[in-house]
């Protein structure tokens, strides 16, 4: 995956933490993550994920943003499409985040990775007058269409987390940092981000680093047995992989799985059950 390096980086600028940053549209997320990852030295990437999840499964990344945006389950239950899609995306983002020294924004980010004390995750909030009167400006459309929009995005936004995840992945209280763009500028903004990342809360230590090694891990190894086994549950520690899925009530089933997964790198030891 390549993102933006910037100059600081390029001169050898020690990063500490990975910044995930999601927010509303129009609320100057893409520059103010920029912005962040400049005064930092980090990489920055957004659909760059899609990029490298295509790479790795052959899809076009069409069909992968898709996954990221429907919020309808129903297909899913007979094609598994959206989860095999998911699981690929997430197997991308925690590939790019066990690099660390990264700023990523965009939607659900922070949904896809869990327990790693040094990733900071941030939300990015705009009044609507001030979000309304951005998109009016780009689009060339009337006030009371922009602000329709809008609401609807949010909307459907709300519809997809509660489908994929079962709980609105919107809550403030579900991010270590949420900042008013309107009320303090995106340069300030941007600021604080770059404070808080460096607090020492955020430094990785040898637990976190090691978590987000195993959630790497696991979401590569459930991203080449979902298709097989849509069911599959995968958990990671240390290079030890456990693996639940019916599939393994027949003999051979469990055989193919133990052979094909014991031969991926990163892997000391797998237990089915």
């Amino acid at each position: 995956v390549k993102g933006r390096r910037t100059n600081q980086a390029q001169k050898g600028m020690k990063g500490m933490s990975v910044v995930i940053i999601s927010g509303e549209s129009y609320c100057r997320r893409e520059e103010i993550a920029i912005e962040a990852a400049e005064a930092l030295g980090y990489d920055c990437f957004s659909r760059e994920v899609l990029a490298e999840a295509s790479r790795r499964y052959s899809l076009p990344e069409e069909k992968l943003e898709e996954a990221l945006k429907d919020s309808s389950s129903f297909l899913d239950r007979f094609s598994n499409t959206r989860s095999r899609h998911l699981a690929y995306y997430q197997a991308a983002l925690t590939a790019l985040l066990n690099k660390d020294n990264v700023v990523y924004y965009g939607d659900a980010g922070h949904m896809f990775v869990s327990e790693v004390s040094h990733v900071l995750t941030v939300r990015l909030m705009a009044d609507m007058e001030e979000r309304a009167a951005s998109r009016m400006k780009k689009e060339g459309i009337p006030e009371k269409q922009a602000r329709e929009l809008l609401q609807k995005e949010s909307e459907l936004r709300r519809k997809w987390f509660l489908s994929v995840f079962g709980l609105d992945g919107m809550e403030p209280g579900r991010f270590d940092l949420v900042i008013n763009v309107t009320q303090i500028g995106p340069k300030r903004a941007a600021n604080i981000i770059v404070e808080t990342a460096r607090d020492v809360k955020f430094q990785p230590i040898t637990y976190s680093v090691k978590a987000m090694q195993d959630q790497e891990l696991a979401g590569r190894v459930r991203a080449a047995l979902i298709d097989a086994y849509p069911d599959v549950i995968v958990t990671a520690r240390s290079g030890e992989i456990s693996i639940k899925t019916k599939a393994l009530k027949k003999k051979e089933k469990s055989t193919s799985i133990r052979d094909q997964v014991q031969a991926m790198e990163g892997v000391s030891y797998v237990e089915l059950g």
